[in-house]
Order: C-alpha cells, then structure tokens, then sequence
C-alpha cells in the first residue's frame, strides 16, 4: 500500500520538507474561441494610441478547413451600448504621409492555420458641435456583405466617427 504522506528513503530528495513538491494549484486554460461556420475568426492586436492618433492591426485567420479567399478591405463598423450600428464613416486606404504603411488590395488566400491582416487607424477628436463622442466595440467582417464578427476591441472615435482601413494583405508578407 502506497500513501502519499509516509516518510521516504533517507537521503532522498522528494521527500525532504526543504524541497517543494509539486503544486496541485493547476492554471486554468484559457478558452478556445469557437470557429464560425464561414471558418474565419477576427482579432485585433494592441493599440498603439499616440497623441489621439490611433492604430491597430485587424487578423482575420482561418480557424475552418478549407482555403478562404479575400480580396479588398474588412468592412468595419462599430456598436452602440444596445448592440446597434453606429454611424461611422470609413475611408478605405491611406494618404501618403499617414504614418500607417499600406498595400495596394490584392487578393489573398489563407490557407487553414494562416492568417491575413490590415491596418486600421483613427483620431480621437472630439468637435464642440454637440455632436455624441463614440466609444464601443468596432465589428469587422472579411468583405462588404459577410457576416460581421467583434474584434475583441473597442474603439474611441470621439465625435468625428471616422475610421481609416488598408487592404487585406497576407501575414508576414508585404
């Protein structure tokens, strides 16, 4: 018979009360998110939020088992405390002299296990007109007309409701 509590073999090291053993304290896993049926998941990365300036990188990775095309920019949009769509006025690409380096759209394939990203940008400004400051979580959907999914972020335009998106491009290339 075995137990847990006897004493060990002199000189054996386990068994010393100066040398821990093992914690029973387990951590607990973090949740595996589910795959959609279109077999894409959306995330956005941290936000680099200098000076108002706001930037983030949206990842859309393919959680299904099949090839997923996408062509063009995300559709973005953002939602009010009751779950609503917000107004937001979304320019696709970016000027030259913006400091977020964008691509030309491209389309991209993922394949199960890869990724594709895009760069998202915008300013909190906030304009004396009376006009609601806007802050909620910012939806994204791979292309107009597909279902839109929350990014895990949310967004703080301000009043002027304006976002910037780039295209779709693959992760880790340009």
């Amino acid at each position: 018979m075995l137990s847990g509590c006897g004493q060990g073999v002199a000189g054996d090291a386990a068994a010393s009360p100066s040398v821990p053993g093992p914690s029973l304290d387990l951590p607990t896993p973090s949740p595996v998110p589910t795959c959609p049926p279109e077999g894409v998941v959306v995330s956005a990365g941290p936000v680099d939020g200098a000076m108002g300036l706001r930037a983030v990188t949206l990842r859309l990775a393919n959680c299904g088992r099949t090839p997923y095309t996408v062509r063009g920019y995300p559709d973005l949009g953002v939602l009010d405390e009751d779950g609503g769509d917000v107004p937001v006025e979304v320019s696709r690409g970016f000027p030259p002299g913006d400091p977020v380096v964008d691509a030309p759209p491209t389309t991209v394939v993922i394949r199960p296990g890869q990724a594709a990203v895009a760069p998202v940008m915008w300013r909190l400004l906030v304009e004396a007109d009376g006009t609601a400051s806007v802050t909620g979580p910012l939806t994204v959907a791979p292309a107009k007309g597909r279902d839109r999914q929350k990014s895990g972020l949310d967004v703080d335009l301000g009043t002027t409701r304006k976002l910037t998106v780039g295209a779709w491009r693959a992760e880790g290339g340009s």
